[in-house]
C-alpha cells in the first residue's frame, strides 16, 4: 500500500506540472496578486464597470487591454469582458467583446473559439478610422470605414438584467499613441480604474478586491487527475 501511495502521490504531481507548464500556452493572461471580482449572481440586477476617457481622436490611436477569466454564466444576456463607448458618425456605438457562455467569445459578431476555463487577454484599438480587436496578442478582427471622433469610455460587465456571471479582472492597461495612460492591478486593494461604476436593478450584483489565490481559476484539474489515476488502475 506504502508504494501504490506514493506512485499515486508521484502521478498527481507531474499531472500537475505537466498541465500548469502547458497553460502559458493555453492562456495568454494570468491572475496575480489581488483582481477586481465583478459579479451578478441573479436574474433581476447588473453590475457595469466604467472607465471614463472623453478624448477627442483625430491620428491618434487609443487602447485598452486587460486580463479575464469569465465564469458561472447562465441567462440569455452577453456580458462584455471587454467594451470601448465611441462617438462614430455623430452617433454612440459600442465595440465589445461579449460571452454568452460556453468556450467562444462574440468579437463584433465574429465568433472566436476558446478555452474558458482559463484567463485571456483582450485589446481593443481604436483610430479615427477602424477599430481592431486582439485576443492574447492575436488580432481576431478588424472593422473599417468607420469616422470615430471621441473615445467616451471603457466599460466591462452586463449593462441590463439577464444574466448571472463572475468576471475576474486584473492588469488593466490604457494606451494612447503608444504610451501607457493608466493601469491598474488592484494590488494596493483599491479599484482606481473603474470608479464610475453602475448597478442597476435589486439583487446579488457587486464588485470587490480579492486575492487571485481565491479564484476558481483551475476547476478541471481534478478531473484530468481522476482520469490519469483510473487508467493507471491506482
Amino acid at each position: 500500500m506504502g508504494t501504490l501511495r506514493l506512485v499515486r502521490d508521484a502521478v498527481v504531481v507531474v499531472t500537475l506540472l505537466l498541465i500548469l507548464t502547458g497553460l502559458s500556452n493555453a492562456a495568454g493572461g494570468t491572475l496575480s496578486g489581488n483582481v477586481l471580482h465583478v459579479w451578478s449572481h441573479d436574474m433581476g440586477s447588473s453590475y457595469t464597470e466604467i472607465h471614463n476617457v472623453n478624448r477627442g481622436i483625430k491620428k491618434d490611436t487609443y487602447a485598452i487591454e486587460q486580463t479575464v477569466l469569465a465564469k458561472n454564466y447562465s441567462g440569455s444576456a452577453g456580458v462584455t469582458l471587454l467594451e470601448v463607448q465611441v462617438t462614430d458618425g455623430g452617433r454612440t456605438r459600442w465595440y465589445s467583446v461579449y460571452w454568452y457562455g460556453g468556450n467562444s467569445v462574440d468579437v463584433f459578431g465574429k465568433t472566436v473559439n476558446l478555452d474558458m476555463s482559463v484567463p485571456h487577454t483582450y485589446r481593443i484599438e481604436v483610430t479615427r478610422n477602424n477599430v481592431k480587436f486582439y485576443i492574447d496578442g492575436g488580432l481576431v478582427k478588424t472593422i473599417k470605414k468607420r469616422h470615430i471622433t471621441k473615445i467616451q469610455q471603457v466599460n466591462a460587465g452586463r449593462w441590463d438584467e439577464g444574466s448571472t456571471y463572475d468576471l475576474y479582472i486584473d492588469d488593466v492597461r490604457e494606451y494612447w499613441n503608444g504610451d501607457v495612460i493608466a493601469q491598474e492591478n488592484f494590488d494596493d486593494g483599491s479599484d482606481d480604474f473603474y470608479t464610475s461604476d453602475v448597478s442597476r436593478g435589486s439583487g446579488n450584483s457587486d464588485e470587490e478586491i480579492i486575492q487571485s489565490e481565491g479564484v476558481p481559476e483551475f476547476p478541471f484539474l481534478e478531473p484530468v487527475i481522476d482520469e490519469v489515476m483510473k487508467a493507471l488502475n491506482l
